[in-house]
């Protein structure tokens, strides 16, 4: 476990009276969604919420300073691009920190565009559509790659076709959720996947963070 995984676990022992392996299976089976929202749903109305987001987005914070793309990120961003596609980051991360992930010489000519949370504008149809107005596209023209069942569901909402990233959840898990679900287990996997798929504009892959 690492990661925000490993932040999340921190915070839900630290503030609750929970075990490490059920903070763990409580951050996973409602990832997807803003942390603050995760506590709405696991604590509705509990006074601790505040404290535990607020330390939570300060261990993030930390974690995204030394933040290591997976290995083979650069190199299939780079093959997508000299495809075609366009490749934009969509998360429910705060957009500051987006964009400071986004910025690093190593990824950053290979990111046309990244979205991160801000008010009234959250991962889902509303990064979907802003990226569909943006670079004039379809919505029939975006493959969003997540690693949760919130980001499927969240693709199924706007007709966004989804790819399943298996890692921070099983391929049991979204399965669970659509038997038929298209998964990959590596990065690398996608430029063969998506270099046989013929959209009829210039391809978008929107990758959530």
């Amino acid at each position: 476990m690492g990661g925000l995984a490993a932040c999340a676990v921190h915070v839900l022992t630290e503030h609750y009276d929970i075990s490490q392996l059920d903070a763990h299976r409580a951050y996973l089976t409602t990832s997807g969604i803003p942390f603050f929202a995760q506590l709405d749903l696991l604590y509705p109305d509990d006074p601790r919420n505040d404290r535990a987001n607020k330390e939570f987005t300060a261990l993030k914070k930390q974690a995204y300073t030394s933040w290591q793309f997976f290995d083979g990120v650069a190199e299939t961003l780079q093959k997508l691009q000299s495809a075609g596609y366009l490749i934009s980051v969509s998360s429910n991360s705060e957009n500051a920190l987006v964009q400071k992930l986004v910025e690093r010489p190593s990824i950053a000519p290979l990111i046309d565009c990244a979205l991160g949370w801000r008010p009234n504008f959250v991962k889902g149809p509303l990064h979907f559509n802003y990226l569909a107005s943006h670079f004039k596209l379809s919505l029939n023209d975006i493959v969003f790659i997540g690693d949760s069942v919130w980001d499927a569901k969240l693709a199924a909402q706007s007709s966004v076709a989804f790819i399943a990233k298996v890692g921070t959840l099983s391929a049991h898990s979204f399965q669970n959720y659509d038997s038929d679900i298209t998964m990959i287990h590596h990065i690398r996997e996608l430029e063969a996947m998506l270099t046989t798929w013929s959209p009829s504009y210039s391809p978008q892959v929107a990758a959530n963070a």
